[in-house]
């Protein structure tokens, strides 16, 4: 045991060493809980059935969720013991509870307000940790001190956003798994250079799960599965924790290193572009034509780019491209620009994309309802902006 504590204290004093062991371990440990995961659900015939709205056209098993839960329990189990503030025992139980309502909703459709009640719980046990407490965003979209009550409903929401975006972009091959690196890649420097090395781990090791899991999801024979709901809300409820986290940082970050960014709350909006673009275009595109917000339909960034004629892993890759794009470009104007310059770069970026998915849906409306060339797909996709 006292050589245990001393390998324990050895691993804090030098996080460095838990990179490598952290991402092979998971990397082998997720590709091997994945392919037992696989082999019971066909087993026991556990499949997505394929309707109208479906990417796939044969049954998959959306059951990736299970191995992504083990992974994480040992990962974080294995921190703590390490050295994470043990307060992160309740974003475990919060796992859990996420993790359960997902893979119900794999198993047999769940209502949304049992899904939304169990992710208001799972909010609950983690923003009133300490390690998440903050009230500025820093000049973010002009905002700074916001009243106690008003970050604690502001961190409710973004949870509660963050949970279900991911759930929503959830709908072809390798895009969840591709915005989860992402954003990991993200939030791992910000993490090392504030003194939040072991967080850094734990993004390292979302990376190595995403990038094992990946193997399953692009395979196109008997190895397919899906992340499922279990997957996707799981994902998507860690991650709101370090986002969160990020957030709470502030000024802790060393900005004489010019790569890093000078507003880690704006930065947020730039590397997690893809899942709030597409929450609330669809939000606004459903309210706009009478429907339910939560009932599910053809009009997602990934639809987009599938009806326009882009198979799985290009749409991925074109709208990962994208995202990584527009991290880089922020990071290399934020060394010249002020804050209010750079909220003005992030407004113009997702303005400007709105914009070019409406040219993309309208031209490939058009397209199929008479053969017209580009140019003229183009224009009458502009003018659908004129009044």
């Amino acid at each position: 045991m006292k050589n245990l504590n001393e390998l324990f204290v050895l691993l804090k004093e030098n996080p460095i060493v838990l990179l490598p062991i952290t991402f092979i371990t998971v990397l082998f440990l997720n590709h091997y809980l994945a392919s037992k995961v696989l082999l019971v659900t066909k087993a026991k015939k556990l499949m997505t059935e394929v309707n109208d709205r479906s990417s796939h056209k044969t049954p998959v098993p959306p059951f990736g969720g299970v191995s992504f839960f083990l992974v994480l329990m040992l990962l974080f189990a294995g921190l703590i013991a390490v050295g994470l503030d043990p307060t992160t025992g309740f974003l475990i139980i919060g796992i859990s509870f996420i993790f359960i309502s997902g893979i119900k909703d794999d198993l047999m459709a769940s209502s949304a307000v049992m899904k939304l009640v169990t992710q208001f719980f799972g909010a609950a046990l983690i923003i009133f940790l300490p390690e998440l407490q903050f009230d500025s965003l820093h000049g973010a979209f002009g905002i700074n001190s916001i009243p106690e009550w008003g970050f604690i409903i502001f961190k409710f929401y973004c949870v509660l956003f963050i949970i279900n975006s991911f759930n929503l972009i959830d709908g072809i091959d390798g895009l969840s798994s591709t915005i989860g690196i992402i954003v990991s890649a993200s939030l791992l420097p910000i993490f090392w250079f504030s003194g939040n090395e072991l967080l850094g781990v734990v993004c390292l090791g979302i990376i190595a799960m995403l990038i094992s899991f990946m193997r399953f999801n692009f395979s196109s024979g008997k190895f397919k599965m899906f992340m499922g709901d279990g997957g996707s809300l799981t994902l998507g409820y860690v991650l709101s924790f370090l986002i969160l986290k990020a957030a709470s940082i502030g000024d802790a970050l060393p900005f004489a290193e010019s790569w890093l960014p000078n507003n880690v709350a704006l930065f947020i909006l730039v590397f997690f572009f893809l899942p709030t673009l597409d929450t609330f275009r669809v939000i606004v595109i459903r309210l706009r034509e009478g429907r339910k917000v939560y009932v599910a339909d053809r009009n997602h960034l990934h639809h987009v780019m599938i009806d326009a004629g882009l198979s799985h892993k290009q749409a991925t890759a074109t709208l990962g491209l994208v995202n990584v794009l527009f991290i880089l470009a922020y990071l290399f104007l934020d060394q010249y620009l002020t804050n209010l310059g750079m909220n003005l770069v992030v407004i113009s970026f997702y303005f400007l994309s709105v914009v070019v998915l409406r040219v993309i849906h309208t031209s490939t409306r058009m397209s199929k309802k008479e053969k017209t060339n580009w140019k003229a797909q183009l224009g009458i996709a502009l003018r659908s902006f004129l009044p």
